[in-house]
């Protein structure tokens, strides 16, 4: 009997041992491919999310790569303009104070001669007929011109104005803040020529204060924003355009 359990412990041993070997070669034939399978699939979808958030950050660097360019055009297409507008209106404001010593005595002058005058000043004929019969044509003529010269500065600041603060985005706040300073200054020195002409002959006294702030103080903030502005344009050039060129 002690035999016999032994044969059958052995049996079972070897039995085991057999139950073993299938199951190792069962997963040498399949379990290696489906982990080979499993390893792959999971290797795909890495690669896949991979390339997606690859896809998302390029997408996100083209947007804030295209707006800065739009940007970017945008400024230096305002920068130029404003300028151009700003100058215009600070040039009209200035010459304003210019317009009584222009001019010849009209009175002394004949008819034929006045003629040829008025026509070549470019006053509406309306005002021309009105010089001509006036009894100081001289101070009628002064200021009919110094009418026109106030409403067409009046017009060419609002226009520099107007743009200025429509575009005024696009612009780095250093240089919208001297734009707005330069506006100030041609604001008070219009109000200040505005007043001269509406109070002449009745007293009124303007001290020129605003004009001699726009010409002094007022030059001295156009050419330092004239500087800045050249430095912005050809600072950004510069990284574009080869040395030689430049």
């Amino acid at each position: 009997m002690g035999a016999s359990l032994l044969i059958w412990i052995a049996g079972l041993s070897f039995g085991g041992f057999g139950l073993v070997g299938v199951a190792y070669w069962i997963f040498q034939q399949w379990g290696t491919k489906w982990l080979d399978n499993r390893f792959a699939r999971n290797l795909e979808a890495a690669k896949h999310e991979h390339q997606a958030e690859l896809q998302r950050l390029k997408q996100k660097i083209d947007a804030h790569l295209d707006r800065a360019i739009k940007l970017h055009n945008k400024e230096f297409e305002v920068l130029p303009e404003v300028w151009r507008l700003m100058d215009l209106a600070f040039a009209r404001i200035e010459a304003l104070s210019m317009r009584l010593f222009r001019g010849a005595d009209l009175n002394s002058l004949s008819d034929e001669m006045l003629d040829m005058f008025l026509k070549g000043s470019g006053l509406p004929e309306i005002q021309q007929a009105e010089i001509k019969a006036a009894s100081d044509k001289t101070n009628l003529y002064i200021r009919a011109l110094q009418s026109r010269d106030l409403g067409g500065a009046q017009n060419a600041r609002i226009e520099f104005y107007n743009y200025l603060i429509g575009n005024g985005v696009f612009l780095q706040t250093e240089f919208f803040d001297k734009f707005v300073e330069l506006d100030g200054l041609m604001l008070s020195a219009f109000v200040e020529q505005q007043m001269a002409y509406d109070g002449r002959g009745q007293g009124v006294s303007v001290d020129y204060k605003a004009f001699l702030a726009l010409t002094e103080d007022g030059k001295k903030k156009k050419d330092g924003l004239l500087k800045a502005i050249r430095a912005r344009v050809w600072s950004s050039a510069s990284h574009v355009l080869p040395e030689a060129a430049m």
